[in-house]
Order: C-alpha cells, then structure tokens, then sequence
C-alpha cells in the first residue's frame, strides 16, 4: 500500500526542479510537456511520470551515444588510413617520395 501512496505522489515544481537539475523558471515554462497539473491550487506533478520522464530521456540519449560511436567506428574504419601496410602491422606512407614505416599507425594515410 506505501508503493502504491508513494508512486503516485503528487511533487512541487520545485522538487521536479531539483531531480531535472533545472531552475523553477524552466519547470514552469515547461510544466505541460512534464506532465505538470494544477491542483489543490498550485502546479503539481507525479512523481511517477517524472521519473519514467527521466528514465525515456536516459534511454534516448545513451542510444544515440552508440549511434555516434557506430558511426564513429565505421568512418574511421574506411578510407582514413593507408591500404598499404608493413609486415609488422604498421602502415606505410609515402615522405618526399619516399615509403616510411609507421609501425604504429601515427602517420595514417590521407
């Protein structure tokens, strides 16, 4: 019964401000994409919806960390170094004409 009371607590638009990290101003300018209702005369919220508000923006923006770094990955996979490479694993360039050994690949192709 305490879960049930507990989840579905109505919160000030300060506390909101507070789990955000956001100033009041932007609570309120923003209460209705919160999810925010006036009720027993003032802005409240469910701390329920704030938390699954949380939880969705997490989600969201560690999706889209993996798909930079996916893309990241593939770019630099294609194109960014030397075809060539030594027999020791190191690419090789070529310097005024001449082929240099870069064994760690510090001097990748262009």
């Amino acid at each position: 019964m305490e879960e049930l009371r507990t989840k579905s607590q109505l919160i000030s638009p300060k506390e909101v401000a507070e789990l955000l990290g956001r100033s009041d101003r932007w609570v309120y300018e923003h209460w209705e994409e919160l999810g925010g209702t006036k009720a027993f005369g003032g802005l409240r919220f469910f701390r329920e919806i704030i938390y699954e508000r949380i939880q969705t923006a997490r989600s969201e923006a560690e999706a889209m960390v993996l798909r930079i770094q996916e893309e990241r990955d593939s770019v630099s996979g294609k194109g960014l170094r030397d075809s060539k490479r030594s027999s020791r694993g190191g690419s090789r360039n070529l310097v005024k004409g001449k082929e240099r050994n870069d064994p760690f690949g510090v001097f990748g192709g262009s």
